[in-house]
């Protein structure tokens, strides 16, 4: 598997999202069996959507495609390092692993704002200290989704 040239593809589709004004300069290919089953670019201003960075419309098309929500063996080629929401998704995922054609500290250092500064700040602290509070509060029922999940599961 070239990992340089699918690396390109990435970047290359990142440029053109850029330049059409869609959308950050990141993009996202996955490949399983040497095929592309996923692209993705970021179109979170497009779609007015926090959640649709390039690596996770590349996973959801992969997903779509192969009609499964696991890529197990598959592998993920990146314009940029992944944030903490994407890298969550591909854990989830399955993915085998990742290329990166610009890591994190090269993003910072060519100016692109780190959006999530607070995030790496808060996550460390207690939910209910965090500058967005988390707060649980247990109502009647709350574990029933979870053991009517189990039951179905057909889990012990």
């Amino acid at each position: 598997m070239d990992h340089r040239h699918l690396l390109k593809q990435a970047v290359d589709m990142a440029c053109e999202n850029v330049r059409s004004g869609r959308g950050g300069p990141f993009a996202a290919l996955i490949v399983l069996d040497g095929e592309v089953i996923g692209r993705g670019v970021n179109e979170v201003t497009a779609l007015n959507d926090p959640t649709a960075h390039a690596e996770i419309q590349a996973i959801r098309e992969a997903c779509r495609r192969l009609q499964r929500s696991r890529l197990d063996g598959a592998i993920l080629y990146a314009s940029g390092e992944p944030c903490p929401m994407c890298t969550a998704a591909i854990y989830w995922a399955g993915i085998q692993s990742v290329y990166v054609a610009c890591s994190k500290r090269e993003l910072l250092e060519a100016g692109y704002p780190d959006g999530l500064a607070r995030y790496h700040q808060d996550i460390r602290k207690p939910p209910e200290k965090r500058s967005i509070p988390f707060h649980t509060i247990p109502v009647e029922g709350y574990l029933e989704p979870f053991r009517i999940w189990k039951e179905l599961a057909g889990s012990d």
